[in-house]
């Protein structure tokens, strides 16, 4: 007897029939358990029997639908493994689907470890009293075991599953018919190849036609499966009826699930005599009256248009597909504006430089300016991508006029995406001996209101430096830091100390000894905050200062030691400390 001891698997054994409805649900997550102390015998003719008495809450079910999956061994091994069938019948009609969602599952792993003979025997009756039931939750799970043993059931039971499986494609109740649909691909896959086109086919077309939606719906995965299965030759013939009646079905959901589907079935397809049909089918979709078609539409773009044949490529996207991209920016659906914003960014390699300046930049530029936050910042958020295709110099050109109006942006996020591209504008102008108000528009983000920018920028400010050299440093970021200092606000004088560690990271010695008057300024703040900054600054700019330039500052740490504030005389004390001068 194992650890738990004789007295704790009493009533699991002494009163199991009648106990079992109390049990808790950790003892449905340790059937496994409960059954090794019983033995393979008790199991087989006590536990599992039991169980399908059982009627307990919902999070119990669920355990013991997962647990009897795992009991074989527990019942003897794979010969046995047949008595495990009887609770998990019981439990994939239950009303709670997750419940019957496990239960299948188990259903399928046990019926795995059949012999062929077993499939007979117990597994094929279970799923003929399932599909005869007048439970139409019964029904349904039969939908999902046929397509299991058919594969390794003799011809004659073969007939029998393929009549079942019609008839439940054909059932009273819509939830057995959507169950059937749902499961119509994989039975497809395991049915012989001279019933696909006599059996499942039509199956498939009498679903597609269902007049229930939800219906219709699962009938679009089992379409595409079915047409990977078809010969070649055949599949133009086949797929599009189907693609054209799903583009005109009366439902949203069924049009949004196909255009999920869609490069599927255009995969399927592989042949260019179906381009011209299969375009004017997605530029159908992208002018859906529903939203949700066309943000599913304006998600596929992008593969779309990279599928195309390069011979028709520009053409078809020219006059076909902007048209529609154009109507799309002014959608009065934002989320739908949103897509569109990231979907044109995977545009810009297809057309290239002079296509993209000339037929995409103008969409770009109008969607950087929507009233809508989110919008603008799936645009602001892949300016990158934009300038690899057109280059610094002409990014520069369209975008500095935009980018000084969303300097201002509400939302913060925006903004710092906006400043995270700065470089790209900065290093061009500089470059070019052009300062093109790019110095107001540095300022105004490390000035911004909101701390998480003001940090992002002064890492930004760091690869400016390193790009742009001492010089520019010297001549554009010191200035700029002396400015911050001045600052009412103490949060921006703040910053100001922050980009001056940054250029003690990333500068000689010649330059960081020219923001020596702003330190020395800011030793005598009226904010505590602020001069214990100045300690903690000092400490840092000493890992690039010579000694004998270092000196020049330790009369400040000396005032800073003395301070009225302890937080700032501590401060002081560690950076005189570290930097040796008491030494």
């Amino acid at each position: 007897m194992a650890s738990c001891g004789k007295e704790s698997m009493a009533d699991p054994v002494d009163g199991l029939k009648t106990r079992l409805a109390d049990l808790s649900l950790h003892s449905y997550s340790n059937l496994a358990t409960i059954a090794s102390e019983m033995g393979v015998e008790r199991t087989r003719f006590e536990l599992i029997p039991a169980l399908k008495n059982v009627f307990d809450d919902h999070q119990n079910l669920l355990e013991m639908a997962e647990q009897l999956g795992n009991l074989t061994e527990q019942v003897g091994g794979p010969a046995f493994s047949h008595c495990l069938l009887v609770p998990l019948e019981y439990l994939s009609g239950v009303r709670e689907p997750d419940v019957r969602v496990k239960a299948l599952e188990s259903l399928k792993n046990v019926s795995l470890l059949h012999s062929v003979a077993d499939l007979k025997v117990y597994f094929i009756p279970l799923v003929n009293r399932l599909k005869i039931d007048h439970s139409s939750y019964r029904r349904a799970s039969a939908c999902d075991l046929i397509s299991i043993a058919y594969a390794r059931v003799p011809a004659t039971i073969r007939s029998e599953l393929r009549t079942n499986f019609s008839e439940l494609c054909q059932d009273d109740e819509s939830r057995v018919r959507q169950a059937a649909a749902r499961n119509l691909g994989d039975f497809a896959k395991v049915v012989e190849s001279e019933f696909l086109q006599s059996d499942i086919i039509p199956l498939l077309v009498h679903l597609q036609q269902d007049k229930e939606d939800w219906v219709r719906v699962c009938t679009v995965a089992a379409s595409v499966s079915i047409a990977f299965l078809l010969p070649q030759e055949n599949r133009e013939q086949f797929v599009m009826p189907l693609v054209k009646q799903y583009v005109a079905d009366e439902s949203w959901r069924v049009r949004c699930t196909f255009t999920n589907y869609f490069m599927d079935f255009k995969k399927a397809l592989g042949s260019a005599n179906t381009t011209e049909e299969l375009v004017f089918a997605f530029k159908t979709l992208l002018a859906d009256n529903d939203d949700d078609v066309r943000e599913a539409a304006v998600n596929k773009i992008v593969e779309f248009c990279l599928c195309l044949h390069p011979s028709e490529q520009e053409t078809t996207i020219i006059h076909t597909i902007l048209p529609c991209l154009k109507q799309l920016v002014v959608d009065l659906n934002q989320g739908i504006r949103s897509v569109l914003a990231s979907s044109t960014v995977g545009l810009f390699p297809i057309f290239g430089k002079d296509k993209t300046i000339e037929h995409l930049l103008p969409l770009f530029l109008a969607l950087m300016k929507d009233e809508f936050e989110d919008v603008k910042l799936s645009i602001t958020s892949n300016l990158d991508s934009l300038n690899d295709v057109i280059g610094t110099q002409h990014f520069s050109t369209f975008m500095l006029p935009v980018i000084r109006e969303l300097v201002t942006e509400r939302n913060w996020r925006v903004r710092r995406a906006v400043f995270q591209t700065l470089p790209l504008f900065e290093i061009e102008m500089w470059q070019q001996g052009s300062n093109g108000g790019l110095r107001e528009i540095l300022v105004g983000f490390l000035n911004d209101p909101v701390f998480a920018n003001r940090e992002a920028a002064t890492t930004t400010l760091e690869e400016l430096v390193q790009k742009l050299g001492s010089a520019w440093t010297e001549t554009v970021i010191i200035p700029i830091i002396g400015t911050l200092s001045h600052y009412s606000n103490y949060k921006i004088r703040l910053t100001s100390l922050f980009c001056i560690n940054v250029l003690a990271d990333v500068c000689g010695q010649d330059t960081l000894k020219k923001t020596f008057p702003i330190v020395a300024k800011l030793a005598y703040d009226k904010v505590a905050n602020v001069r214990l900054n100045v300690a903690k600054t000092i400490q840092k700019m000493g890992s690039v200062l010579d000694r004998t330039v270092l000196v020049r500052l330790s009369p400040l740490l000396e005032a800073l030691e003395e301070d009225s504030d302890d937080d700032v005389r501590y401060f002081a004390n560690e950076a005189t400390n570290g930097l040796g001068f008491k030494n």
